[in-house]
């Protein structure tokens, strides 16, 4: 750093001798007289650039110091854009162009691109950014984070122009304020003469105020200026620590560079909830890498000041990923502000002072509110339906009635408390709860259909009078009957559908593939699909998938997306993964995204894949030399590769066998000549009728399909999604035998 200095020190004195020299072509017909006192003024100002290198020792702060300390900041950009001006004239007269008065013309165009830069340092700009976080907050939906960075009190930024910035902050109502580091400048003696700490604690949001050191809190003693923000001002502190703020968000702050033993993004979020929002404040933008992989949902940092001035900013950008402005890498938000404030000049040319305005929709869990979202299709539409039926049915002594009606209003006050309680319910609590109101939902559709047959029968029956005369004359009595072997039905397909979920079949498929290959003539393959470890799916039914692959003895296990459910942290808490370990394969565990893997925390997914299986994303892996396997990245990634690029450079005399989840590619993989896809991601519909409804959307939905040369198997899923049942469907485990002819 001394050296820098040395450095900038030597080239702001050759610059104002080369401009001095340039003075000469108008002074040298003015007076002696003039002559030295332009002189005098001119290196006077020169010199004063070396006061900010010595502020902190001289005496307290007031009026003429700051002056002083404009004047020398000042005039380094002075400096700056004279001397590109004057050699920008003194090029073109190397290819014969001159101009009169360049060095009148050179000083007023410096004059004009101070006096504006000082207008945009002096007006910062509001900066707005609307994000979506799905995340689960305690409160509101919406809140409005107002960021700032890089504001330098001390002998620049002052008393009235904090005051300015505070009414600025103030005037956006933010129900969270984030200072990124940099709010002290060099020296704290200014600080507290000018008793900045009045306008620092008007600064006020219901869910706090919060900052970081920068490397400036550093230069001006790391430890005088951490006791004065806790001590003096309302601002709360972060070092290297974690707060969770009222309403859920964990707020990260991290210390500066400026500390060589400062913690890891992974250190400080090891004992966070991948679930709650996860929001980092790191003043310096390296290693944004490192935020994205730590599933961090919103990065705010500062520092970089974009440069300030021209052409600054072009050195900034390249030295930092990010040196201003927005950026998503994965699932994390990353802005890097230019500064509310800045360092010395006065001046902002080519960029602008900002404040950050973050207006953040957080969404909810979504099982936890899906679960619900079903469940009141049932409470509103079908529950009245049921209980009319049933209690025309029912005897009419009043101890079936009441009994009938205590079960309904048990029914809805458990839904009802597992709605509104669903944030704050341990997973102990709410898990049998939404188990519950699923089995409830889906056999309330089972019970309204075979009811709603029944009300056929009986219009039928008042026009043509089919029903045997029996029947007829006793129908009051039958329809109890009836509607007692409807439920007792119910139950007994719930049962069986519970089973069809827990006890999946083992498929063996027979599939030749018309490429040969030189190290072997067959291949076992075991599928799996849609497996959804999470809330529903634990396990007992991974133990049971590791049982059934082995028994086996497969050659490669394939994932065909949809692993993990919409959270990981059920499969982490009940280390799934160590099950998963145990399954063997000599040529490996392959794993591809699917929809599922998008949802909520990402990044904590394909840590957890990765611990026992190669994940494939838009990539290509050879087990062995005689095919390929090719891995895609999920149809709901946009940016997803083309499969002609990933086929790129390959040998496709050589099978092919493409991984992607979700079964919409066949006609891409005919064009490219794919010899195998497998697919998963339909249930096969799951729960009837929606077996037949997929038919309608998918080319093949479910099975073995052939067309053009390549040949698909879309299966059914080990797991499920939502609740654990299957109606009309079966979960299934895969076992391909594939010839090569």
């Amino acid at each position: 750093m001394p050296l820098f200095f040395l450095i900038l020190a030597a080239l702001y004195l050759i610059g104002n001798g080369y401009i001095y020299l340039r003075s000469w072509e108008i002074l040298h017909t003015f007076p002696l007289i003039w002559k030295w006192i332009f002189s005098v003024g001119y290196w006077a100002g020169t010199f004063s650039f070396f006061y900010i290198f010595g502020h902190r020792v001289l005496p307290d702060f007031n009026p003429l110091l700051h002056t002083l300390y404009y004047i020398g900041t000042g005039w380094l950009i002075f400096t700056l854009y004279m001397v590109l001006f004057l050699l920008s004239t003194d090029l073109l007269r190397v290819f014969n162009i001159c101009f009169n008065h360049r060095f009148i013309t050179c000083f007023i165009l410096a004059i004009l691109l101070l006096t504006g830069g000082y207008i945009h340092y002096s007006h910062p700009k509001k900066e707005v950014i609307n994000l979506d976080i799905n995340k689960e907050i305690t409160e509101k939906k919406q809140i409005r984070v107002a960021a700032i960075s890089d504001i330098h009190l001390g002998y620049g930024t002052t008393k009235e122009r904090l005051q300015q910035y505070v009414r600025m902050i103030q005037a956006e109502k933010p129900d969270l304020i984030l200072i990124s580091g940099d709010l002290i400048d060099s020296n704290l003696k200014p600080v507290r003469e000018q008793h900045l700490e009045q306008e620092l604690n008007q600064l006020q949001a219901p869910l706090g105020v919060f900052m970081i050191p920068g490397n400036h809190e550093y230069i001006s003693g790391i430890g005088k200026s951490r006791t004065f923000i806790q001590q003096q001002t309302s601002i709360q502190w972060l070092q290297d620590s974690v707060v969770t703020l009222a309403n859920g968000i964990q707020l990260i702050g991290r210390d500066d560079q400026h500390n060589p033993r400062r913690k890891s993004i992974a250190q400080l979020t090891d004992t966070l909830s991948s679930n709650r929002p996860l929001f980092l404040l790191d003043h310096q933008p390296y290693q944004l890498d490192e935020s994205a992989q730590a599933n961090i949902d919103l990065q705010f940092s500062g520092h970089t000041h974009n440069g300030q001035v021209w052409p600054l900013n072009l050195i900034t950008g390249h030295l930092f990923e990010v040196s201003h402005g927005y950026k998503q890498k994965g699932n994390t938000h990353i802005y890097v502000s230019s500064g509310l404030s800045l360092w010395g000049p006065p001046f902002r040319i080519g960029t602008r002072s900002e404040m950050v305005i973050f207006d953040i929709n957080f969404q909810y869990t979504i099982l936890r509110m899906k679960v619900f979202i079903q469940s009141i299709v049932a409470q509103l539409l079908l529950n009245p339906y049921i209980y009319w039926r049933g209690h025309q049915a029912l005897p009419r002594q009043k101890k079936w009635q009441v009994t009938y009606f205590l079960l309904f209003l048990f029914e809805i006050c458990l839904y009802l408390f597992g709605f509104f309680f669903r944030k704050d319910l341990p997973d102990s609590v709410f898990i049998p709860i939404m188990n519950i109101c699923n089995t409830w939902y889906i056999g309330s559709i089972y019970i309204t259909l075979g009811l709603l047959c029944l009300e056929v029968i009986r219009i039928s029956q008042r026009k043509w009078k089919w029903l045997p005369g029996i029947i007829a004359r006793h129908w009051e009595k039958n329809k109890r009957i009836l509607f007692a072997l409807f439920l007792a039905g119910t139950g007994i397909l719930l049962y069986k559908a519970h089973l069809h979920v827990t006890h999946p079949i083992v498929k063996h498929l027979y599939i030749d593939l018309p490429k040969g290959s030189s190290s072997r003539d067959s291949l076992k393959i075991v599928m799996v699909s849609d497996t959804h470890f999470g809330e529903v799916i634990g396990k007992q039914q991974a133990q049971n998938l590791v049982r059934l692959s082995n028994e086996q003895q497969p050659d490669l296990v394939v994932f065909v997306g949809d692993i993990l459910d919409y959270e990981s942290r059920f499969a982490e808490n009940d280390h799934i993964e160590e099950d998963m370990q145990q399954l063997i394969a000599p040529l490996g565990v392959y794993t591809i995204y699917g929809n599922h893997e998008y949802r909520a925390n990402r990044f904590a997914k394909e840590r957890w894949i990765r611990k026992f299986s190669t994940l494939l994303k838009d990539s290509v892996a050879s087990p062995d030399s005689s095919f390929y396997l090719i891995g895609r990245d999920d149809f709901i990634h946009k940016q997803r590769l083309p499969l002609h690029q990933l086929l790129a450079g390959l040998d496709t005399t050589k099978p092919l066998i493409v991984l992607d989840h979700q079964p919409w590619s066949f006609a891409e993989m005919r064009m490219n000549h794919i010899d195998l896809g497998l697919h998963g991601h339909t249930h096969n519909g799951q729960l009837w009728p929606y077996p037949l409804l997929m038919k309608l959307i998918y080319e093949c939905p479910y099975g073995y399909y052939s067309k053009g040369g390549t040949q698909h198997y879309v299966s059914s899923g080990f797991g499920c999604a939502g609740p654990a049942y299957r109606v009309g469907t079966h979960s299934e485990l895969i076992v391909l035998h594939i010839r090569f002819v």
